[in-house]
């Protein structure tokens, strides 16, 4: 089993595999064993070491143990192209996955983006996490799947985000959304240039 996790990598996959611990541990039994496997897994999935995770499932590692740990702390800590490759061996994910939740956190776009376009579902509570993080391309994708730009203006607005509010604006939110709410609260924050960017996108 140690030759068939190991005989295709590269000397620094090997080395980056070595410096983790998980070489040296186990004698050849452990190595047979599919628990070890899931274990070997976690880690690499943490460490971001593609290839070892690529490795470690062709040799018969579960991607589905241990409430997906090893896909979510890859999702976590944002290793995008292990992540793609759990979602390529068709990792379970539910459609209200927290997967979502931590990628919008932590402010990984790129895995965001790839969780939206295989139809996990979002609510208006990561669209405000979103923003009050001034994620601003993550606000942009979550837009684009029809997230409500208004409560996104009125939300960058109370922060003071001016960047985002010009984009929020451009994608079509409404300056005037509920009695001009957002240029109003802009102000009572204190964002003054946040509210006559407003005002002026309504001239």
């Amino acid at each position: 089993m140690l030759l068939l996790v190991t005989q295709y990598l590269s000397t620094d996959d090997a080395l980056a595999l070595s410096n983790t611990g998980m070489i040296g541990l186990f004698d050849m039994f452990d190595w047979m064993c599919g628990k070890t496997l899931t274990v070997l897994l976690n880690r690499a999935a943490q460490g971001g070491h593609v290839t070892i995770v690529n490795h470690l499932i062709l040799s018969g590692a579960s991607i589905d143990q241990l409430y997906n740990w090893a896909f979510h702390i890859a999702v976590k800590l944002g290793h995008e192209k292990v992540v793609e490759v759990f979602l390529n061996e068709g990792v379970y994910i539910s459609r209200f996955s927290d997967a979502l939740r931590m990628a919008v956190k932590y402010g990984h776009g790129s895995i965001t983006k790839m969780l939206l376009e295989r139809g996990v579902v979002y609510d208006n509570r990561l669209l405000q996490l979103a923003v009050r993080n001034n994620h601003v391309q993550i606000v942009y994708d979550l837009c684009q799947f029809h997230a409500d730009k208004n409560d996104a203006l009125c939300i960058a607005a109370s922060c003071g985000y001016d960047d985002m509010v010009i984009m929020l604006l451009e994608l079509g939110a409404n300056p005037h959304h509920n009695e001009d709410y957002p240029i109003w609260i802009a102000d009572e924050s204190g964002h003054f240039s946040t509210s006559e960017c407003i005002r002026r996108w309504t001239h």
